[in-house]
């Protein structure tokens, strides 16, 4: 009979814990799941500065990285996101001068042509409107080539192509994923780049 007794004794209070424990839990759970939702998705992540660099998919999200809060639950729940869908594209300059080849600082006399190993690529960066951008040189090539240049002349290596401007819609999200406001965005893209060697 003593046995019993203690048995309900100890029963008692922990199905209390467990009863008061349990819609404690149930909100935390709630948002846990929002957050992972909101996270779950097939497109490319991009930072702020590489959804302005020109080289772009048609559509990505970019994280909101305004504020950090402290507490990593805290930061889950208030960092939403932008969402980035590509409007229209439209061509601005065919064949124009896009800048300087990276590699080489100043112009050169008596120079009949400028080689280019494929294995060796450089990094453009340039502003044409709508922030900067880069871009790799040579990035299509498959083997070195040689670009001529007139002897007679002072010449540069210089980068051409065709520029476009991009217009993006952008939707911005809470950290709830609830649509909280949209934006027009603008950025550049080169295409078809190619090198010449620049008269002075």
């Amino acid at each position: 009979m003593q046995a019993n007794k203690i048995g309900k004794i100890v029963l008692i209070p922990l199905l209390a814990t467990t009863l008061v424990a349990a819609p404690l839990l149930s909100p935390i759970s709630a948002i846990a799941n929002e957050i992972s939702t909101s996270e779950e998705t097939p497109l490319p992540v991009l930072t702020l500065d590489e959804a302005t660099s020109g080289n772009t998919p048609d559509e990505f999200l970019v994280r909101d990285t305004s504020s950090t809060p402290s507490s990593p639950m805290l930061r889950s729940a208030m960092l939403g996101y932008e969402k980035w869908t590509l409007k229209s594209q439209v061509k601005q300059k065919t064949n124009t001068f896009i800048g300087w080849h990276p590699d080489f600082k100043a112009y050169k006399y008596n120079v009949a042509g400028y080689y280019f190993s494929s294995t060796q690529q450089s990094t453009l960066s340039v502003s044409l409107g709508y922030g900067p951008i880069s871009l790799s040189v040579d990035k299509n090539k498959s083997s070195g080539y040689l670009v001529p240049s007139n002897i007679n002349k002072w010449t540069r290596p210089a980068v051409y192509g065709d520029t476009y401007k991009n217009t993006y819609t952008v939707k911005k999200y809470n950290g709830a994923n609830m649509l909280t406001g949209t934006s027009t965005k603008y950025t550049s893209t080169v295409k078809k780049e190619y090198i010449l060697a620049k008269n002075q």
